[in-house]
C-alpha cells in the first residue's frame, strides 16, 4: 500500500484521519524543510507561523536599535521592549515614549531654526538622552515617579539601570536586563507623554517649566484611564448578567496591581495614587496670604449716619373708565313681509 499523506496544517489532532493524496504524488512534500536551521514539517506548520516567517524575511530591524546600544553600551533586549504595551493607557499616551524607543521624538536640540536649543530645565543642549539624564528633571520629575512605583508594590531601578527604566523599559535582574511590567509601562507612556507636553508648552509659552504640575497630571490622567478601564468591564459584565452571554471576567484579567477586580466587575484603584494626588493637590495650591495688621486692628467707632428719610411709595393711579358714547338711533317701525315687497323703505 502506498504511503498516504494527512492533512491538518499546525492543527492536526491523533483522531483526525483525513488524506490529501499519495506521499509521493503530494506537493511540496511536508518533510525536508527548514526555517532558521530547524526542520519543520509543512503539513504542522500553521498559516499564522508561515506568514509570520516570510514576514521576517522582509523586515529590517530598526536603526534605533544600533542607536541605543551605541549610547548606552549594552545589549538591549529589543524582542520585549518593542512588545511593551499597557491595558489601560490609550494609543495616544503611548506616542511619545514609542516615539523616543524609535529615535524619532522631536526635541529642541536637533532644531536649526531655534536660537536656544538648551533644556528647559537646565543650560544643556536638549536631546532625547537628555531629558532623561537631566538632574533637575530627574529629581523633580522622575524621582517622584519612581517613589510612586515602590509604594504602588514594584522594584524602583537602582541608581545604575535608571536611564535604560526611563528611555527603554529595562531593568537588571543579576545579569539578565528584562522589560517592565504592562502595570509599570503604562505609568511610564503616560509620564512621558505629561512630560514632554510641559516642556513643548514650556517653550512655546515661553514661561518656566513646571515639572511638579507635570508630575500631577500624570496622576490625575492614570487614575481617570483606570477608572475608565474598571467602568469598561463593569459595563460588559452587567450587560450579560442574566443572559446566556458570559458575565465573569477572566481570572488573568482581575490579577492586576495598579487596579484590583472582583468577579462580576466591581473594581479598586491602588490607594497609593490617590494620596499621592492629594499631595500634589495641596503642594501647588495656592498659598493662603495672612490678613495685612492693619485688619487685625479693631476698627474705631463711628458716629451713626443720621438717616435720610425714606421716600413716600408712589400709589398707582386709578384707572377710570370712560363712558363709550351710546349711538342714537331714529324711530323704527315694524312691517310684515308684503308691506316690505310692496312698499319698501327709503
Amino acid at each position: 500500500m502506498p504511503r498516504m499523506n494527512l492533512t491538518g496544517a499546525g492543527h492536526r489532532q491523533d483522531n483526525d484521519e483525513r488524506i490529501i493524496g499519495q506521499y509521493v504524488k503530494t506537493f511540496p512534500l511536508p518533510e525536508g524543510w527548514e526555517v532558521s536551521g530547524t526542520e519543520v514539517r509543512l503539513d504542522r506548520l500553521p498559516i499564522k507561523e508561515r506568514t509570520a516567517l516570510l514576514a521576517a524575511r522582509k523586515m529590517v530591524p530598526p536603526a534605533a536599535e544600533k542607536a541605543w546600544e551605541l549610547r548606552l553600551g549594552l545589549q538591549l533586549p529589543w524582542d520585549g521592549i518593542w512588545r511593551l504595551k499597557s491595558y489601560y493607557a490609550s494609543p495616544r499616551d503611548q506616542f511619545t515614549w514609542l516615539r523616543l524607543m524609535h529615535r524619532n521624538l522631536h526635541v529642541a536640540g536637533h532644531r536649526r531654526d531655534l536660537i536656544d536649543t538648551s533644556c528647559r530645565a537646565c543650560t544643556e543642549r536638549e536631546t532625547m538622552k537628555h531629558l532623561a539624564e537631566c538632574p533637575t528633571i530627574r529629581k523633580e520629575f522622575w524621582e517622584p515617579i519612581f517613589a510612586l512605583i515602590g509604594k504602588l508594590g514594584f522594584t524602583p531601578p537602582s541608581e545604575e539601570d535608571t536611564l535604560i527604566y526611563i528611555t527603554l523599559g529595562c531593568y537588571r535582574e543579576g545579569n539578565t536586563l528584562k522589560v517592565i511590567t504592562p502595570d509599570q509601562a503604562g505609568l511610564m507612556f503616560i509620564a512621558w507623554r505629561c512630560l514632554y507636553a510641559a516642556i513643548v508648552g514650556s517653550r512655546v509659552d515661553e514661561r518656566s517649566l513646571n515639572l511638579e504640575y507635570a508630575y500631577k497630571r500624570t496622576l490625575q490622567m492614570c487614575i481617570t484611564r483606570l477608572r475608565a478601564y474598571g467602568e469598561k468591564w463593569l459595563l460588559w459584565s452587567r450587560k450579560n448578567q442574566h443572559t446566556s452571554m458570559k458575565s465573569v471576567i477572566p481570572e488573568n484579567k482581575r490579577d492586576r496591581t495598579v487596579i484590583r477586580q472582583e468577579m462580576l466587575g466591581t473594581y479598586r484603584i491602588s490607594q497609593a495614587f490617590f494620596d499621592e494626588h492629594e499631595r500634589m493637590r495641596q503642594v501647588l495650591a495656592p498659598a493662603v496670604q495672612p490678613p495685612p495688621a492693619a485688619a487685625l486692628r479693631p476698627a474705631a467707632r463711628r458716629a451713626p449716619a443720621p438717616q435720610q428719610p425714606q421716600p413716600r411709595p408712589q400709589q398707582p393711579r386709578p384707572i377710570r373708565p370712560r363712558p363709550v358714547p351710546a349711538r342714537v338711533l331714529g324711530p323704527t317701525r315694524q312691517l310684515n313681509m308684503l308691506q316690505y315687497i310692496n312698499d319698501p323703505m327709503t
